[in-house]
C-alpha cells in the first residue's frame, strides 16, 4: 500500500524530482563498499521516501534488486545479501 502512495506522490506535482525505488536502491548499493542485507536496503528506502515499511515497499525493493542484478549493476552474493558489481 505504501508503495502505491509513493508512486502517487511521484505522479503529482509534489513528486517533482522524487527518485524511483529502483534509483534509490541503485544509489545505496553503488555508494556502499560493503554488502548490504535486504532488510537494510528496505530501511534505507523507507527513510528516503518517508513512509513506513510494508509488504509493498519490500516487494518494490525486491523487484528493483532483481532488475539491477539482471542489468549487471549488482550481485546477489548470498541469501539476502547484495553488493555492487566489482569493476
Amino acid at each position: 500500500m505504501n508503495y502505491n502512495i509513493y508512486q502517487a506522490k511521484r505522479m503529482r506535482e509534489e513528486g517533482d524530482g522524487l527518485p524511483s525505488i529502483k534509483e534509490i536502491v541503485k544509489e545505496k548499493l553503488m555508494n556502499s563498499d560493503v554488502e548490504l542485507k535486504k532488510e537494510q536496503i528496505d530501511e534505507q528506502v523507507c527513510l528516503i521516501i518517508k513512509l513506513s515499511k510494508d509488504e509493498s515497499i519490500s516487494g518494490a525493493t525486491s523487484t528493483a534488486l532483481r532488475e539491477l542484478e539482471s542489468e549487471g549493476s549488482i550481485d546477489h552474493i548470498s541469501h539476502g545479501y547484495w553488493k555492487r558489481t566489482s569493476i
